[in-house]
């Protein structure tokens, strides 16, 4: 299942860790994590977002403002690339591309 961290800050709960931006969780743990009332408050204030599907194909993901979102919290160059090759959306692929820039950009600073 995708859960989306909208907020500033990465979140814990039980054995899940909540990147900021789109993450991966697996359902069973999920549903014993929203048993916890702070997780249940993260859900009513909106900082997390709980959607069925995972992250493996952003085209999935809709409306192209929200894969945005993700995109921008992204920071494997490798799942971008993947993105990259499947994705149609004018905006999206714009998005893919100036993280993957913003990443090299990164990279060559480290160097």
């Amino acid at each position: 299942m995708r859960v989306i961290n909208h907020s500033k800050y990465i979140k814990h709960v039980e054995e899940i860790s909540l990147n900021i931006g789109g993450n991966e969780v697996d359902e069973k743990a999920w549903e014993k994590a929203t048993q916890h009332p702070i997780v249940k408050g993260w859900i009513e204030n909106g900082d997390v977002e709980v959607e069925q599907g995972d992250l493996e194909d952003i085209t999935k993901i809709t409306p192209g403002s929200k894969a945005i979102a993700i995109i921008e919290t992204t920071f494997s160059q490798e799942k971008l690339q993947k993105w990259q090759e499947t994705e149609k959306r004018k905006a999206v692929l714009e998005a893919i591309n100036k993280q993957i820039e913003y990443l090299n950009q990164q990279n060559d600073k480290e160097e």
